[in-house]
């Protein structure tokens, strides 16, 4: 699916299943979950003609224990929960019992990984069960990025829309595999979408002071977690499919390890510092299934859609720049 459909369909929403978790929760987690008092709309709800849908309060993120997703910081939902937990298993079948398993070394992150969780088009609130804090001109950003696109119906243009690298957030948002490479002096992750790139450069300084659409990344071992801290963005971004923003100079530090709650997966804690949009750091958690069927990833057929009139021939339109 291309990426730069995402921003274009309004969906319908229907109220998530309730009740509380069990298990232990993700590294840094609440113990209570995500607040209460978020009401979501009605059961069904369709958008009216037009395809406009009108702006209000998303629904809750769902708890469930067995992904786990709660905790990981949540918000609107693309589809309806349970279409979003039929295209995770679609995609992602169980693997065969004589499937290869990762690596029993901790720090050895090598192999294809997807997203295993329920897909967050919007982020609310953060693993805390925090409103996530923007200041007036973040919220005034995303809160017009969503206007246009379910409100208007003529969704801005982002990168994924012009076939450029759209930063960590996005692809760690999204279906789509990536693969880890490794060496003693750097962690690279090849992801399916976009064919974007992210080199991590072990234990340096900052290798340049060039802006780069992916940043600038250093990461260090803290015992079995990675630590990688992004700087020098090229350009402004959108965290998730709503347009939630990071400006280009935003610091995103990624907390990365190995985790099992049954089955092999990766953990990837993300906190945004942006002073320009939010006026606290703020935190959300993914998991990524291991799937060493995913080793050789189809190809993204982004650049085609490209060359047969970019964006704009997807009714997609350039966005103001506000920062």
């Amino acid at each position: 699916m291309p990426g730069l459909l995402l921003v274009q369909a309004a969906f319908a929403q229907t109220p998530p299943p309730q009740g509380a978790p069990s298990g232990p929760p993700p590294q840094g987690a609440p113990a209570g979950g995500p607040p209460a008092g978020m009401p979501a709309p009605p059961e069904g709800q369709s958008p009216p003609a037009g395809g406009k849908v009108p702006m209000g309060p998303p629904p809750a993120m769902p708890r469930n224990p067995d992904l786990p997703i709660w905790g990981q910081g949540g918000g609107r939902v693309l589809f309806n929960y349970d279409a979003e937990l039929a295209t995770v298993h679609n995609l992602y079948p169980p693997l065969p019992a004589d499937a290869p398993k990762p690596s029993a070394d901790p720090r050895n992150l090598e192999g294809a990984w997807a997203h295993d969780q329920a897909m967050v088009a919007r982020v609310e609130w953060d693993a805390y069960g925090n409103p996530v804090p923007f200041t007036p001109l973040g919220k005034s950003i995303r809160d017009r990025r969503v206007k246009s696109t379910y409100v208007d119906g003529k969704p801005y243009s982002n990168a994924s829309g012009e076939c450029r690298p759209t930063g960590q957030p996005w692809l760690f948002g999204l279906y789509y595999p990536f693969q880890i490479f490794q060496s003693k002096s750097d962690v690279i992750f090849q992801f399916a979408m976009d064919h974007a790139v992210w080199w991590i450069h072990l234990d340096q300084k900052q290798h340049g002071t060039a802006r780069e659409f992916m940043g600038d990344s250093i990461g260090r071992w803290e015992g079995d977690t990675l630590v990688v801290e992004t700087t020098n963005y090229k350009q402004r971004m959108w965290l998730d499919v709503d347009g939630t923003p990071a400006s280009k100079d935003a610091r995103i530090v990624y907390r990365i390890r190995k985790i099992d709650y049954d089955k092999p997966k990766l953990e990837i804690t993300t906190t945004v510092y942006d002073a320009k949009m939010y006026t606290a750091p703020w935190t959300v958690i993914r998991t990524f299934a291991w799937r060493p069927d995913k080793d050789v990833m189809e190809e993204y057929n982004c650049e085609p859609q490209s060359a047969e009139g970019g964006a704009s021939a997807f009714g997609l339109v350039p966005e103001p720049n506000d920062e």
